[in-house]
Formats: C-alpha cells, sequence, structure tokens
C-alpha cells in the first residue's frame, strides 16, 4: 500500500484547498491591490506571509504573490502558490504519468526531474519484447534476452531467439582468452558483448559482459584503445591474458579509452565490455611520442605571453597538489613574466579538446609555495582573468581529469591591467539592500573565495547592514526559469574562506539560506554558480527568534527535552558527536554524527520539525521513546526541506518522543539548525 501512495503522488492527483475543492492551479498572481491608502510599506501589512506588502507612488497598498517564499523544496510535491488571502497553498502534483504502458515512470527527487524509463521489471537491460524497440521476450526472468548466451541442455530459449538449446550454443565468439580477436591490424571493430560473461575482472569496474581482443606489436608505437557502445563501456590493457596478467590501464566511461606512450614489442590483450549493446573498437597505432618533461616546478617550460599551445596528458604523473585539483590527476608547468612597467591582465583558457573533460589549472607567483597561489580554476573549460598582476615571474600549473588521459589546449596572453568589478572581492562588495529583488551576473567574475559547500566557481559576494537583530531568509536563484544550481554563504566577516562555523553555506536549484537572530551591523553573502549565468537574490529579515545553543546530547540517554513553546529553536554541530543512531528507511542508513533531543506530548498535537539552515544533507528521525532510538522510527525524513535539509509536518499522538538530527549515508555532519513549532498552522 505504501508504494501505491507514493508511485500516485508522483503520477498525479487532485490537491484541495482549505475549501475541499478549489482550483488551486489557476490562482491569478497579477498584482493584488487592496486599494488602501499609505504613507509608508508598515501601513500595508496583510498578514499574509507569502505576499510582498509595498506602498506605489500612488500611495496605494499593493500586495504582490511570491510563489518562491512557498517552495518547500520539493520538486515531486508540485510547485507551491502563494494565494493572496489564503497565504503559502499546495499546488497540483507532479504529474509523471505519460500513459504509455511502455515506460517506468517515476518522479525522482534527487534530479528534480520526471523519468520515464523503458518497461524493463527484471532489470537485465532490456526492454518488454513487447514494447516498440524492446528485445526481451520474458521480462519476468533477468537470465532470459538476447543478452543472454543459450545454455546448452535446459530446454529453455535464453537467448529469445526462438530456439532452444541450438547447436550454437554456450559461449559467444571472442570470450575467452583463447579466442581473442586479433585486432593487430589497427582499425574499427564491431564486437558483440551478448552473452559474454565476466571471467578476468577488469579493475576499474564491477562485474561485466567482457569480450576479449589481442594485439601485437613489432616495434615500438603509441596506442590508443577506444570502446564506444549505446551506455557506458569499459576497456583494460594488460601485458598478458588472465586475471594473473599485469594491468596497464584500465578506464570506464562514455566512450572508455586508453592510451599508451612508446609500448615496447610484444603481445596484448584488452578486456573490452558494454552495459548495453555491441561495442564499436577503435584501435590507433601512432609513431612513439616520450611524455612531456615539463612535470614539476624544476622543470617548467618557459614561455612569453602571448602563447598558444597543444598538449596531451598521456604518460604525466601527479606530482604536484592544486586546492582545486584531484587526487591521481597528472600536471604539467609552464613559467611566463609579466614584464616591466605598468600592471597586466593575463587571461587564460586551459581545455581538453579531445572529450570536453573538466580540466583545472592554478596561477601562483612563486611555484613551490602553495600558499602564493592567485587563483585555482576549474572547468570545461577553465578560463579566468587575473586582474592588474605586477611585473615578475608567474606559474601556470595545469592538471588534467583524473579518470583518463586527454589532450588539451592552452592559451595566454596579457593585457593592459583593470580593475576588479564591484563584487568580485571584499575589497569592493555589492551594497545589496533588504526586501528587494536583486539581479547580478557572475560572467565578469572571478572566484575569489572558498566555500563550504560549493566548489571553484566564479563567485560575487554582496554586502547588507542590519540596524537591529532579526531573522534573515536568502533566496537564490540562477540560470534561465532557475534551474541552474546556485551557492550562497552568509558570514559576519568577509574573507578569503566562508568556512563553519563562521559562516553557513546552502545549495539548490533554487536556494534558501536562513539564519536565526543575527546581530545587527554588516553581514558578507557570496554567491557562486556553475558557468557564468544570471542570477537573483532577496533578502528577507523578520523579528528575531531566541536561539538556544544544543551541546553534549551525543545518545538518546543524554537527549535535550524540549520544552512547551509554541517555537524553539536550537543550534549545534554534530561533527563533534558520535554516530549513535541509524535507520534503515531514511538517508541511506543514516550512519554519520547525530543529535538527541526529547519531547513529551500531553496530548495530540501537530508539529512542524524543519532542519532549514543547517549546513549539510540532514536527516530528521523521530522515535518513540523506549525504542532506543534504534533503526524502526516512528517518523523521518531526508530531503522534504530546502537544500538538502529535512521536514516533517505532522499530527503526533500524546507520548514522549525521541527527535534525532543526523546525516544521509556515512560522512555528513557539520552545523545544524534544528526548529520545533506546534500547530495548527495556517493552510
Amino acid at each position: 500500500m505504501t508504494l501505491a501512495l507514493l508511485a500516485s503522488a508522483c503520477q498525479g492527483g487532485e490537491a484541495l484547498g482549505p475549501d475541499g475543492g478549489r482550483d488551486l492551479g489557476r490562482v491569478d498572481l497579477a498584482h493584488y491591490d487592496a486599494g488602501q491608502a499609505c504613507e509608508s510599506v508598515d501601513d500595508c501589512d496583510d498578514g499574509v506571509p507569502c505576499t510582498r506588502d509595498v506602498c506605489d507612488e500612488r500611495g496605494i497598498c499593493v500586495h504582490t504573490p511570491d510563489p518562491l517564499a512557498c517552495d518547500d523544496g520539493s520538486f515531486c510535491n508540485g510547485a507551491e502558490i502563494c494565494d493572496p488571502s489564503a497565504g503559502c497553498v499546495p499546488g497540483p502534483l507532479r504529474d509523471c504519468n505519460d500513459r504509455n504502458v511502455c515506460t517506468l515512470d517515476r518522479c525522482d527527487e534527487a534530479r528534480g526531474m520526471c523519468l520515464h524509463l523503458p518497461r524493463d521489471f527484471d532489470n537485465d537491460g532490456e526492454a518488454d519484447a513487447r514494447c516498440v524497440g524492446g528485445s526481451d521476450c520474458d521480462d519476468a526472468d533477468p537470465l532470459r534476452g538476447t543478452l543472454q548466451a543459450e545454455l546448452c541442455s535446459d530446454g529453455v530459449d535464453n537467448d529469445c531467439d526462438g530456439d532452444i538449446d541450438e547447436s550454437t550454443c554456450g559461449r559467444p565468439r571472442h570470450d575467452l582468452c583463447e579466442d581473442a580477436l586479433d585486432v593487430s591490424a589497427g582499425g574499427v571493430f564491431q564486437i558483440a558483448t551478448a552473452g559474454a560473461r565476466d571471467d578476468y575482472g577488469a579493475t576499474c569496474s564491477g562485474p561485466s559482459r567482457e569480450v576479449v581482443v589481442r594485439f601485437t606489436l613489432e616495434a615500438v608505437a603509441d596506442v590508443t584503445l577506444r570502446a564506444d557502445a549505446a551506455g557506458t563501456t569499459q576497456v583494460e590493457l594488460r601485458a598478458g591474458c588472465g586475471g594473473a596478467a599485469t594491468p596497464l590501464r584500465c578506464d570506464t566511461g562514455v566512450p572508455g579509452e586508453v592510451r599508451r606512450r612508446s609500448l615496447p614489442p610484444g603481445t596484448y590483450y584488452a578486456f573490452v565490455a558494454s552495459s548495453a549493446g555491441p561495442v564499436e573498437l577503435t584501435l590507433s597505432l601512432d609513431a612513439p611520442t616520450s611524455p612531456p618533461t615539463n612535470e614539476d616546478c624544476a622543470t617548467a617550460t618557459t614561455l612569453q605571453p602571448p602563447f598558444a599551445l597543444s598538449g596531451s596528458f598521456v604518460g604525466v604523473a601527479d606530482e604536484l597538489e592544486l586546492s582545486c585539483g584531484q587526487p591521481l590527476a597528472g600536471e604539467l608547468v609552464y613559467a611566463f613574466e609579466v614584464p616591466a612597467g605598468p600592471p597586466q591582465d593575463a587571461l587564460i583558457a586551459f581545455s581538453a579538446t579531445s572529450t570536453g573533460d573538466a580540466v583545472r589549472f592554478s596561477l601562483r607567483s612563486d611555484c613551490a609555495a602553495s600558499g602564493s597561489e592567485l587563483g585555482c580554476v576549474r572547468g570545461s573549460p577553465a578560463s579566468a582573468r587575473f586582474r592588474s598582476l605586477p611585473p615578475g615571474p608567474y606559474a601556470l600549473i595545469v592538471e588534467g581529469p583524473s579518470e583518463r588521459e586527454v589532450d588539451f589546449a592552452l592559451e595566454v596572453r596579457l593585457e593592459p591591467g583593470t580593475q576588479p568589478p564591484v563584487g568580485d572581492s571584499c575589497a569592493a562588495p555589492i551594497d545589496t539592500p533588504l526586501e528587494q529583488v536583486v539581479h547580478g551576473q557572475l560572467g565578469d567574475k572571478s572566484d575569489q573565495h572558498t566555500t563550504s559547500c560549493g566548489y571553484f566557481y566564479r563567485d560575487a559576494v554582496h554586502r547588507f547592514v542590519l540596524n537591529e537583530p532579526r531573522d534573515v531568509s536568502v533566496d537564490l536563484l540562477a540560470g534561465e526559469n532557475g534551474a541552474t544550481f546556485v551557492y550562497g554563504a552568509l558570514s559576519e566577516t568577509c574573507a578569503s574562506r566562508f568556512e563553519p562555523p563562521a559562516s553557513v553555506c546552502v545549495g539548490g536549484a533554487p536556494a534558501r539560506l536562513q539564519r536565526f537572530n543575527l546581530p545587527a551591523g554588516e553581514h558578507f553573502l557570496v554567491v557562486e554558480a556553475v558557468g557564468t549565468p544570471s542570477y537573483q537574490l532577496e533578502i528577507h529579515t523578520s523579528p528575531p527568534t531566541t536561539v538556544v545553543q544544543a551541546s553534549a546530547n551525543d545518545t538518546c540517554a543524554q537527549a535535550i527535552e524540549i520544552p512547551v513553546a509554541s517555537k524553539v529553536v536550537y543550534t549545534g554541530d554534530t561533527s563533534t558527536l558520535g554516530n549513535d543512531v541509524t535507520s534503515i528507511y531514511c538517508g541511506s542508513g543514516a550512519t554519520s554524527p547525530d543529535a538527541t533531543f526529547a519531547l513529551t506530548l500531553t496530548e495530540p498535537t501537530t508539529l512542524r520539525l524543519s532542519t532549514a539552515g543547517s549546513s549539510f544533507d540532514t536527516v530528521l528521525l523521530v522515535f518513540l521513546d523506549g525504542t532506543a532510538c534504534a533503526n524502526y522510527p516512528y517518523s523521518c525524513d531526508d530531503d522534504s526541506g530546502s537544500a538538502g535539509t529535512s521536514l516533517i509536518e505532522r499530527e503526533f499522538p500524546a507520548g514522549r518522543y525521541n527527535v534525532v538530527v543526523d546525516g544521509f549515508g556515512a560522512h555528513s555532519s557539520g552545523p545544524y539548525v534544528l526548529t520545533i513549532e506546534r500547530g495548527p498552522f495556517a493552510p
């Protein structure tokens, strides 16, 4: 019954408003003019939290519904609506049913989208043969399908070709080392994987249908093996065959690709597999080359801008650490000089030309000193403008992806020095008004700040001032229709690093950042997003909420007692606690550090429990007292709140409960906010 209800929630259903039958999907979002005369915005409070109240230039109150204020952060329950009279009300549920019996429809909350997957009930990678394009003659048996080999003497049509135990039953061609396909001449080869088995176990993937090819080199050569298919492919190169042979390189991807420089003469084997269908294998044999020699600071290649060059990371080792780098990714080092004279801007563009993978580079004034880094940039491509560099030497460290060895293009040029735009650094933040929509763009910004939840993207810093202590809520949107993931970090001070406990960071599409009882004075907000999108933000304030600092509440026996009050807010940090509570229902086991609270209800009570404002992916668990906070919670939630936070709103019977703030999986912890409110709540 639970699964049926969940499917219904994702595939349709009608949301009823307080009057039981109102079509909430058709609320008029035009400005609602109450006709009330006013002298200031203080005269225009309509008591509806989700409307923006303004005293316009005519001296008339205007109340504009703001749906974003109602957003609960959940995609699958549809877009919430701000009714000018009733406030926030639920909109129609997300309808993921495409009315096609040949698709399996579900709402994917993590991705924020409807999925329409091919009808494949036995999860063998083949769609039901009764559907267009399907090939599985028995979609209830994962051991039958066109990708299976015909087993001999079992009386079953294993490979769905209409024949039973035909003379060709048994292993397919090239499934074993003894029958490896000879590709020594190089070129393009179409290789069927149907029925192949996992005999040799590639080192870069799990079990897969692998086939074997071999080639013999009479002379030293550069070798490229590229495996293309409808899905993910795997290719592993070994110096021999069988499980004990020495692996030389293994890659899994779309496509899978292995490259080696100056491979010595001899016979080599490659193990090729695909997650779906046959594989197109390309073997390229080229004249031998040597790897670059500029792999560290001592061997840096010196060039004078402007310069443009191409190169390859094949055979390049991981020698250096970049602040935005990846483990096991190779680096190359280039040196250049800003000549004597006025400061100049350095424009750097770096890309993976063969695959489009994300790449990284670091600019330093002293190659060997990581503390001299002027910026670390990640992207596909990665580019940046470093403004007004003084004359002197600089080191540029470029890094490829760790998963494959790619070709690259690099360009550096110098231009007359310029001053950074407003918002590019703490030296010139964007002064931002409260209670207004503010638009910005990241195209002219650089990456100047590190946040605890974001990445090495371009960012902008905003400044706002509170005249008195206030609760603050920041709404962030980026890209077209708010579809770009955006991050925001808030702190009372501005520095290169916005990290806990001095700041709180959230991300989402859109994202909402909440802080309680911020003191009077200036505050700084860093906004960052992938690419160079435009963005908008709104900073809302409200009367301050009293916040209680929680500590030493590591186990259920140490739980902090929640008082009888209409609303209470706790803050704490789970990273200082242990993992004492788990759940088989929520948060992938919720085996992260956790904080515990206790609550006694003398009568049935509607509660709203929220971790909005927390800086990590939280999980909320509620246990009946006496269950020792073990495995089976009375109620739980992972991501119903905004930006990976949790929300539970329901009626609880009279009794005693334990409330636990946990984290997703085994590695989610940090500063948290727990808000407990007692209903009833406005619809």
